[in-house]
């Protein structure tokens, strides 16, 4: 089997790798907003567009793969 042209598997794996990484960003998100009160280097407003930035730039990439 051909993983480069078998667009069923390459869309199983895209999906799959696309909600872990999706649930690594989220606890990221969880732990970022926690020590943002530690440090008062970002705000939560930068905190959250970072994260809409790197879910962006995921789905991107999971979808360009397919």
């Amino acid at each position: 089997m051909k993983i480069a042209g078998s667009f069923p598997f390459n869309a199983f794996l895209s999906a799959f790798f696309c909600s872990i990484g999706t649930a690594v960003l989220a606890a990221c998100l969880c732990l970022r907003m926690q020590l943002e009160n530690k440090s008062s280097g970002k705000t939560e407003e930068k905190v959250y567009v970072e994260y809409m930035l790197y879910c962006l730039i995921l789905y991107l990439v999971s979808f360009l793969f397919i």
